[in-house]
């Protein structure tokens, strides 16, 4: 057998071993992407700080072409004029609406909010809070209450129908159970309350890309590596979720496709 087989051999049956070593270390590699990801946050907002540039993007913490920004500002416009809390404790003061952000990240969607807010953060990785307090140094508006380190399959330390808004982006790629989490955030929003969204889709079917998707899917590749599920397309998962009212839209975000949109309970 010459150099070239016995390299080749070598480099196909350590895959199978790389894959089993992934699976035993799961938890650890979660651990180490977490830490990666505030790590990439630090080193974006510093380079931004730079350039006179804002840092933005939740959990995954990446930055923004103009075209990325427009995406967002689409999603988020309209969101300032809802000064008025309807929540019992927070009705009929002047403290402003109350605003439960999924998978916060390193709060770069804070930019977004109104200039008095009361603020609710979930996010399962424990490593980003000196990010947060770092961006809402930037917006005093924005007034932490709670910031709570669980997945938003669970949030049941937060009052039923206690919150006016409740803010995910580029959030149900990552969650293991989606109508469950719609089911959690229909609890805590208020009647008439606002689910503003952004995610992730997959690709055209029957594009290379797709078949990718469906094989790091199904492998569990994606899960192991990104925590993701690359297949999904929850603006097909949101009329069957029971909101009362549905406004969303398609578009490329970060040259991927994505559906943004309002749900009103």
């Amino acid at each position: 057998m010459d150099n070239t087989k016995v390299a080749k051999y070598a480099v196909y049956s350590s895959i199978p071993v790389a894959i089993l070593f992934l699976y035993w270390k799961q938890e650890f590699f979660i651990r180490l992407r977490q830490r990666w990801l505030v790590n990439y946050g630090h080193k974006n907002r510093n380079e931004h700080n730079s350039d006179d540039h804002g840092e933005h993007e939740h959990g995954h913490d990446h930055g923004h072409g103009h075209g990325d920004l427009d995406v967002k500002l689409k999603l988020f416009h309209g969101l300032n004029q809802l000064t008025q809390s309807t929540t019992r404790d927070l009705k009929g003061h002047e403290l402003g609406i109350r605003i439960l952000e999924i998978g916060v990240g390193s709060g770069a969607n804070f930019q977004f909010f109104p200039d008095h807010c009361q603020l609710v953060t979930v996010d399962p990785n424990p490593y980003f809070e000196q990010l947060v307090t770092d961006n809402l140094a930037k917006f005093p508006g924005v007034k932490l209450e709670r910031r709570l380190i669980c997945g938003a399959d669970d949030m049941s330390e937060i009052e039923s129908a206690s919150v006016d808004v409740v803010v995910a982006t580029l959030v149900f790629c990552q969650v293991k159970d989606v109508p469950v989490v719609f089911n959690e955030i229909k609890r805590v929003l208020v009647p008439g309350g606002k689910f503003y969204y952004l995610d992730h889709v997959a690709s055209e079917a029957g594009t290379f890309r797709r078949f990718c998707e469906e094989v790091a899917t199904k492998s569990g590749i994606s899960r192991l590596l990104f925590n993701g599920v690359l297949t999904r397309d929850i603006g097909k998962d949101i009329p069957e979720a029971g909101f009362s009212d549905i406004n969303q839209n398609y578009d490329k975000f970060r040259n991927t496709r994505v559906v943004y949109g309002i749900a009103t309970k």
